[in-house]
């Protein structure tokens, strides 16, 4: 939540100021402006509160405890964007847990290059090799193998802050900007 407003806050003071210095347009957008600045800003607003929950959930997983788990399977899933599935099991004060993560990566490149690194990626956990698990001291069955943070999130949470600017930006040329006189 914090972080949201860290995103948002910004962005909004960019947009009214944006929108300010080019409120002469306001007669070229007309009601256009208002609808476009209402649903970008209720989009970013959407996007910036998902990439920041993902990210603060990231950010808390860091400090999860830590303990010895063993992979089950691991593979690679996708017909577009492969990515890896890692399946593992792992134990917590006497009770077994199996969990499974699809390990976030770039999808940058060809297909065949998006495959190779998630076949890469995957070769790293061999079926039967120890990983160290974080477990969730509150739910010990949510987990994860180390990998906090997504590039993807950071992208997310940056373009709902966008988002929110531009949709600012339009709702104050269509609030503040100068009439045509005729």
């Amino acid at each position: 939540m914090v972080l949201s407003l860290y995103i948002l806050v910004p962005a909004a003071a960019l947009g009214v100021l944006v929108g300010w210095a080019l409120r002469s347009l306001r007669y070229t957008f007309g009601y256009l402006a208002l609808v476009i600045s209402i649903v970008l800003a209720a989009l970013g607003i959407g996007i910036t509160f998902d990439g920041s929950s993902r990210l603060e959930a990231g950010f808390e997983s860091r400090n999860w405890p830590v303990v010895n788990g063993v992979v089950i399977e691991s593979r690679v899933e996708g017909s577009r964007a492969f990515h890896p599935r890692i399946i593992y099991e792992y134990t917590v004060e006497g009770t077994l847990f199996r969990d499974s993560t699809a390990l976030q990566q770039p999808s940058f490149g060809g297909r065949r290059r998006r495959k190779e690194v998630a076949e890469t990626e995957k070769d790293r956990f061999e079926p039967g090799q120890e990983v160290a698990v974080h477990y969730d001291p509150k739910d010990p069955a949510r987990s994860n193998l180390g990998r906090f943070l997504h590039w993807s999130d950071y992208g997310r949470t940056g373009t709902g802050g966008v988002l929110f600017g531009v949709g600012l930006c339009f709702m104050t040329l269509y609030l503040f900007g100068r009439r045509r006189s005729s």
